[in-house]
């Protein structure tokens, strides 16, 4: 942790500012051990590996932060490539990573931005502008991001460890904000918490928000070998996929803003893990070519995107 983060920083309980305490282990650049107490309500935050741990203590997604920590642990040791690996599985990397890019380069490199739910980090390997916080609940997922972009923490890329919906970030210091498939795992109250956070931290509106589409496709072929499709599942923790009426609605109603300022976008159109459809293919101009074509994109479409930009 760059001791200037502090600038940007606050107590996830109160709101406060919060400050270094005396006793701390610092290697010229970075600080890796730690406390950080706020000034207010007098709470302690352990720095840990260079990692802040700022979580505010709600509970209401507990059985995933423990489940996520678990499952990151089991892959500390492993090599880049081979967590590389483990994550095409999941997204389609060369998809996801074109995005990231065309994305970080509508920042100037002094501005900054927030990837809410970083996780693993991946999407922004190599990429040096502009200056991005990753927040995450699970520590040991931030621990794998310490490893995947090992040559960029305290650069351009700064971890912290906190809650999307008690954002430990000050009043209008960032930038942007960058979501993939998290703000689904928030139930309604703590979704509409994290909102409100994410405007009270925004110099302006400039974010880009990835969700699990209910897409048609695999909704259909459930109904056609008797299986259950839910939209949404409180098992082993809360997971809420969604259609485009319903982001354009909780995004206008959460964000104060007009519909006519939100870009809908669909993508991963040819790759699915719940399908099997998991390949590493190059094929973005296709997916881009698919997620334009209306009733196709919503039918294919494995995420939806919402842009916004005012």
């Amino acid at each position: 942790m760059r001791v200037d983060l502090l600038a940007l920083i606050c107590c996830p309980k109160c709101g406060s500012d919060i400050k270094l305490s005396e006793n701390y282990e610092h290697n010229g650049i970075s600080i890796n051990f730690g406390k950080l107490e706020c000034i207010n309500c007098r709470a302690y935050f352990l720095i840990k590996d260079g990692i802040p741990i700022l979580i505010g203590g709600n509970q209401a997604q507990k059985r995933e932060k423990e489940e996520r920590d678990e499952l990151a642990k089991t892959y500390l040791n492993a090599s880049s490539q081979e967590l590389l690996n483990i994550i095409s599985h999941h997204h389609h990397i060369s998809i996801m990573k074109r995005r990231a890019r065309i994305f970080a380069s509508k920042f100037n490199s002094g501005e900054i931005m927030c990837d809410i739910g970083i996780g693993w980090g991946w999407h922004w390997i190599g990429i040096r502008q502009p200056n991005i916080i990753g927040v995450d609940f699970s520590f040991n997922s931030l621990q794998i991001a310490k490893k995947l972009l090992e040559k960029q923490i305290d650069k351009n890329v700064h971890l912290i460890c906190a809650d999307a919906s008690s954002l430990p970030l000050k009043n209008k210091v960032i930038e942007g904000v960058w979501s993939v498939q998290s703000l689904q795992h928030l139930p309604p109250y703590d979704l509409i918490t994290a909102f409100t956070k994410i405007k009270e931290v925004l110099k302006e509106y400039r974010m880009e928000i990835y969700w699990v589409n209910y897409t048609g496709l695999v909704e259909l072929l459930h109904k056609i070998f008797n299986k259950t499709y839910p939209k949404t599942t409180l098992t082993p923790y809360f997971y809420h996929k969604i259609s485009k009426k319903e982001l354009v609605e909780i995004i206008k109603a959460n964000m104060g803003i007009q519909e006519t300022d939100i870009e809908i976008s669909y993508n991963e159109t040819l790759f699915n893990p719940d399908l099997k459809i998991i390949h590493n293919f190059n094929i973005w101009p296709i997916d881009v070519f698919l997620g334009k074509i209306p009733f196709i994109n919503s039918f294919l479409g494995r995420q939806i995107t919402a842009k916004i930009n005012v």
